[in-house]
C-alpha cells in the first residue's frame, strides 16, 4: 500500500512555483541577447523542457523531504505487461474520445479553434534536430513529467480527501486547466480523467504514462504526416 506523506499544500506550492518559474524564465529570455532564443519555435520548446525538468524536481524534492520514496509515486514496474496493455488501449481510448467530444464541442459552441502549440511547433521545425527533440518531448518527457505530478503526486492526495471519484474528478479538472487551452479544456478534462483511473486500476504510474505517450504520439504521427503530404 503507498504511504502518502506529502500535503495538499505541497500540490499547490508546486503548481505556484512552477507557474512563477516559467513565467519568469519566460521574461529573462526575453531581455537577454540570445539570438537563438529570440524565435517563437525556439523559446517554447526551451520553456517547455525547463518546465517538465521543473516539474519532475520539485515533486522528487517534495518526496524525498517527506520521507518517501518512488513507489509511493507509482514509480513501479509490478505487473507491467498488464499495465503496458491497458496503457496502449487506453491511449487509443483517450485518443477517440478527444477527437470526438472535441469536434461535437466545437460544432455546439460553433468555435474554430486555432491549432494547439505542439502543432504549431511540428509546422515550424525545419531541421530533424527540431523535429526530433519536439518528439522526445511530445511524446516521452512531457507525458512522464505530467503524469509524475498530476497522476504520481497530485491524485493519491486528493484521493485521501476526496475518495477515489473526487480524486479522479479534481486532478483532471486541474489536468484540463493546466493545459491553459479553454477550447479544448473538456476533452483534456475527459482525458485526464481515464488516465487517472488507469493509475488506480493498474497501481503504477507506467499505465498512463504509456496511454499518455500514445495519445500524443498518434497524433504527433498525424501531424507530420499532413505536413508531408500537403
Amino acid at each position: 500500500m503507498l504511504e502518502i506523506r506529502w500535503k495538499l499544500k505541497h500540490v499547490v506550492l508546486i503548481l505556484v512555483l512552477t507557474l512563477v518559474l516559467v513565467n519568469g524564465m519566460n521574461l529573462l529570455l526575453g531581455s537577454l541577447p540570445l539570438p537563438g532564443l529570440k524565435s517563437f519555435g525556439a523559446r517554447v520548446i526551451f520553456l517547455t523542457f525547463f518546465q517538465d525538468l521543473l516539474l519532475l524536481a520539485l515533486v522528487l524534492w517534495v518526496v524525498e523531504k517527506n520521507r518517501s520514496n518512488l513507489a509511493d509515486l507509482g514509480l513501479t514496474v509490478k505487473n507491467w505487461g498488464k499495465a503496458f496493455k491497458w496503457g496502449v488501449f487506453g491511449g487509443f481510448l483517450i485518443l477517440i474520445i478527444v477527437v470526438v467530444v472535441g469536434a461535437f464541442s466545437f460544432k455546439i459552441l460553433k468555435v474554430n479553434p486555432p491549432p494547439q502549440t505542439f502543432e504549431k511547433l511540428l509546422t515550424l521545425a525545419k531541421t530533424p534536430t527540431e523535429k526530433n527533440l519536439l518528439v522526445f518531448l511530445g511524446v516521452f518527457l512531457g507525458p512522464f513529467a505530467e503524469e509524475l505530478f498530476f497522476r504520481g503526486f497530485s491524485y493519491p492526495v486528493l484521493k485521501k480527501y476526496m475518495g477515489v471519484v473526487g480524486g479522479i474528478a479534481v486532478s483532471s479538472l486541474l489536468f484540463g486547466a493546466m493545459h491553459f487551452d479553454p477550447y479544448r479544456f473538456l476533452p483534456l478534462t475527459l482525458g485526464g480523467a481515464i488516465l487517472a483511473y488507469l493509475y488506480e486500476k493498474t497501481g503504477t504510474i507506467l499505465s498512463p504514462f504509456v496511454a499518455h505517450a500514445t495519445w500524443n504520439g498518434i497524433m504527433t504521427w498525424f501531424v507530420m504526416g499532413k505536413m508531408f503530404f500537403y
